[in-house]
């Protein structure tokens, strides 16, 4: 690596080198790689400096990685998304006290990718008890501030909008579950049931496995029926919509029998 003049090569180079770390193992192979990344994280080539930054943001966590990844967002080296998605994505793996920094960090960025990172990183319920206490705490509030809503047109109903909405729906409700103790098919029917509550989140979540088991482990049918009541009614006066009407008999399939 220190040989290599090419950009490329180097780039190259700290991939290779950074898939020979052995995550949170501290050996002196780990020690080198970790000092070999880190000087290339000051780069004046900002491509390479990028990389480094990020490769060294995966390695396992070194402790000081915040303090890098904050460097290199304030000398522009990574982008928002870039630097808030790594504060996420490290989230588990920081100190206590660094773990509320950066959620109040992500929380007054609200930066939607940084937001779905947390989603899919802490959908784990395994995840979710790596953090401190307060931090559970405070996760759960900043993601239950930033529920994902669809397009403005009525039709919009995509596959990426879809998913984004359930990973969401699911995280949140498995950490409410984990901290209050109540059931999450419970959590999940009273984020659904408001009458604003936009009836393509429910098409969306009854279509995918976590409404399936929001079925099979609620005892609310009444609940449920009037639920599928509202999607049916929303997916009839778009019959176009083929993914909404295709949810929709989705759903009514998964009620039938209930």
């Amino acid at each position: 690596l220190a040989k290599a003049s090419d950009i490329e090569d180097k780039i190259l180079l700290i991939k290779v080198l950074a898939s020979m770390y052995t995550p949170r193992l501290r050996s002196q192979q780990n020690l080198l790689i970790e000092s070999d990344i880190k000087k290339l994280t000051d780069s004046t080539d900002r491509r390479l400096g990028a990389e480094a930054v990020m490769e060294y943001s995966r390695l396992g966590y070194p402790s000081d990685r915040y303090d890098v990844l904050q460097r290199a967002h304030g000398a522009k080296t990574v982008d928002d998304d870039a630097y808030y998605g790594e504060l996420a994505h490290g989230l588990r793996f920081s100190s206590a006290a660094q773990q509320l920094q950066m959620l109040a960090e992500i929380e007054k960025s609200r930066n939607p990718y940084a937001h779905e990172v947390l989603a899919f990183t802490f959908s784990s319920g395994a995840a979710f008890l790596q953090l401190d206490a307060p931090a559970q705490a405070r996760l759960l509030k900043v993601l239950s501030n930033r529920e994902p809503n669809f397009p403005l047109e009525l039709d919009g109903f995509g596959a990426f909008d879809m998913t984004r909405y359930v990973i969401w729906m699911d995280a949140v409700a498995k950490m409410e579950s984990v901290l209050s103790g109540k059931p999450y098919a419970g959590l999940v029917l009273v984020r659904l049931s408001g009458q604003q509550a936009d009836p393509r989140k429910i098409l969306a979540v009854f279509s995918h496995p976590e409404g399936q088991r929001v079925i099979r482990e609620s005892r609310d049918i009444v609940q449920l029926r009037k639920l599928l009541s509202r999607a049916q009614t929303y997916a009839e006066s778009l019959p176009q919509n083929m993914m909404l009407n295709g949810a929709a008999a989705a759903f009514t399939k998964q009620m039938a029998g209930k």
